[in-house]
């Protein structure tokens, strides 16, 4: 079942993140609800990091035993690799990390033999996959080339398919494909007619993106979903969760005959590849 594919972001549960996020930091009661409902659907994975605020301790203090978690490394010295390691081990109560990717490419270039510490940690049974969350497909290519690994993060959704092409030998080589940014942050639910300056080029792609759901009678969320869940080659979508009502509502939305129709559809909305990275976004 597709809604299966989705993973549980938690950086809502320790950060006020989001271009559309109004409400803040997801309150415990409130990430208890969604953790008890996410079992109920069948999710059991859980995308972390220290650098989403208290939620690694959020989660430690709910109880995660039932999930796999993945969290990340951020960038930091060689000699304090162990430390974040084991704090974010300790801070979600788990024995081992489903998944360990490093947060930054960047920390990777500047410091390999971080990777070899990561290793060492797989050897001991307390990462099962090691990975990369990544930003730019130069950067995947490196990695294809040179390096070993088993889980991978990138951006992928109805405006940006940059990594799309890599998606066939990925899985070829048994390496796991998780996407996050599935609404591009947000931004597929603004009102076009309300972006301005930097953010004024999307506003041509979002009201052609209205029309489609129009002309299919469905909505941009369910689009957004749709597309990237049934794409063959995604394992996971890591969705940032607000509320357990917000979990029901993109589960109920994944229309996998929406996808299938999809993978026929034009959807090159010519997109400068800068425009597509949130952290290039000039607010």
């Amino acid at each position: 079942m597709l809604k299966t594919k989705i993973a549980i972001g938690s950086v809502q549960f320790g950060l006020d993140y989001g271009i559309n996020n109004s409400a803040g930091v997801v309150s415990s009661s409130e990430v208890n609800r969604i953790l008890t409902e996410a079992l109920e659907q069948g999710i059991d994975i859980i995308d972390t990091a220290p650098a989403y605020g208290i939620a690694e301790k959020v989660l430690g203090d709910i109880g995660v035993s039932n999930f796999k978690l993945i969290s990340k490394l951020p960038p930091c010295q060689e000699d304090e690799v162990t430390d974040i390691f084991n704090r974010s081990l300790d801070d979600t109560g788990k024995p081992e990390f489903y998944g360990y990717l490093f947060h930054d490419y960047s920390s990777f270039r500047n410091s390999p033999v971080q990777l070899e510490m990561m290793r060492r940690f797989q050897l001991e049974g307390r990462i099962e996959k090691v990975g990369f969350s990544l930003y730019h497909p130069h950067e995947l290519e490196y990695l294809l080339e040179n390096v070993d690994f088993q889980l991978v993060q990138l951006p992928f959704n109805l405006f940006d398919h940059r990594f799309e092409p890599y998606f066939g030998e990925l899985k070829k080589r048994g390496i796991e494909i998780h996407i996050r940014s599935v609404f591009l942050q947000g931004l597929f639910f603004k009102d076009p007619d309300t972006l301005s300056g930097y953010m004024s080029s999307f506003v041509e792609p979002i009201k052609r993106l209205n029309e489609l759901c129009d002309r299919l009678s469905t909505s941009i969320q369910t689009l957004a979903l749709s597309f990237v869940a049934s794409n063959p080659f995604v394992d996971r979508m890591v969705l940032g969760i607000e509320s357990r009502a917000q979990l029901l509502e993109n589960v109920k939305s994944i229309d996998s005959e929406i996808g299938e129709y999809l993978k026929q559809e034009d959807l090159d909305f010519q997109i400068a590849q800068s425009k597509l990275i949130p952290s290039n976004w000039k607010r």
